[in-house]
């Protein structure tokens, strides 16, 4: 898929931007409203209809040691243990209706605890786990904890780690922002990474905290923001078609 960059604006960060999901909307007409400055901006976009947008379900780089999906049936945990001077990191799934359990070992090793450990979510509906397994994604089926797709966004062991995840409405496409500033977006039902970009601008690394991402129109737009230096750095991509 090919993207333009139809914005890309600094910001001076406060700490009444917080929650940062609150500062940014898709208006009626389908345009972008970015509400951080005394006056906000509005962005224009190729459609004039709007749409629900993307989830945000895991940020900054601690937490997220458990996830229950909506109805409360199935639960996922994060345990870790020391085998051989290492320490493992096992996934525990657990179904509340048939007491099944199953656990899956993840790739995440380390002889001490490692800075950015891996972590667990669930999408919104509740169709899958996420697992942030050192910088890859690994999507887990809610029911029977198969895995059904797996990206990289950032690679262990670098200083590098995801920031920010968030998952469309019809649950079709996960996209990841990370410290390094590299923003991917996954297709869940082809099995693909469909877009990769290093944020370009005047910032450094961006922060572990705060960072937002924000798809909509089936990924057809793309909304980033991460903070370096007390800066936030905005940055929205829109779909070209090529035909």
């Amino acid at each position: 898929m090919a993207y333009r960059q139809i914005f890309a604006q600094l910001y001076p960060a406060s700490e009444s931007l917080n929650p940062l999901a609150e500062r940014f909307a898709l208006l009626p007409d389908g345009r972008l409203s970015v509400h951080i400055a005394e006056v906000a901006e509005v962005v224009e976009t190729a459609w004039s209809v709007a749409e629900p947008t993307s989830t945000l379900v895991m940020d900054g780089v601690m937490g997220y040691r458990s996830a229950v999906t909506r109805d409360g049936r199935f639960r996922l945990e994060l345990d870790f243990f020391t085998r051989n001077g290492r320490i493992e990191f096992w996934l525990i799934h657990t179904d509340s209706a048939t007491g099944r359990v199953h656990r899956v070992k993840l790739n995440t090793e380390a002889e001490q605890m490692p800075q950015n450990p891996p972590r667990v979510t669930v999408s919104p509906r509740g169709d899958f786990f996420l697992v942030d397994d050192s910088g890859t994604v690994r999507l887990y089926d809610a029911p029977y904890l198969g895995e059904i797709g797996v990206f990289q966004i950032a690679h262990a062991n670098t200083g590098n780690a995801i920031i920010a995840l968030t998952v469309t409405p019809d649950e079709r496409f996960v996209a990841g922002l990370s410290l390094w500033k590299d923003v991917v977006v996954y297709d869940v039902n082809a099995r693909k990474v469909t877009f990769v970009r290093q944020i370009r601008d005047t910032l450094g690394w961006y922060e572990r905290e705060p960072a937002y991402l924000m798809l909509a129109y089936d990924a057809a737009l793309i909304l980033s923001v991460g903070m370096s230096n007390a800066t936030l750095g905005v940055n929205a991509f829109q779909f070209v078609s090529l035909v």
